[in-house]
């Protein structure tokens, strides 16, 4: 079978998603994208350098909350941008796969 490769980045971050999407469908190369699982997730956040803190909640350089941008938008994203080669690795015979 396919291999299944990892990928490496920070959810909570637009731009890493968009890297890694816009990466992913450059070495495709004609290969067909099978699955997508999308299953990274926090619990709760802590302010770091890339994010601010208020009494309510941490958020991240897009200005998005922490919990919120890793559990829900960036995997959204991540599947937006790879739905077109997913749509074209799907067939009735071998339908593409998204597991979230």
């Amino acid at each position: 079978g396919a291999p299944l490769v990892p990928l490496i980045m920070d959810v909570s971050s637009l731009t890493s998603v968009q890297s890694v999407a816009q990466n992913v469908l450059t070495q495709l190369d004609g290969r067909k994208l099978d699955m997508l699982f999308l299953n990274a997730g926090i619990v709760s956040a802590t302010a770091t350098e890339n994010t601010s803190s208020s009494s309510l909640a941490v958020t991240q350089k897009d200005g998005i909350e922490t919990v919120f941008a890793t559990n829900v938008v960036g995997h959204h994203l991540l599947y937006r941008l790879l739905e077109p080669a997913l749509l074209v690795s799907s067939s009735s015979e071998s339908p593409a796969r998204v597991v979230s």
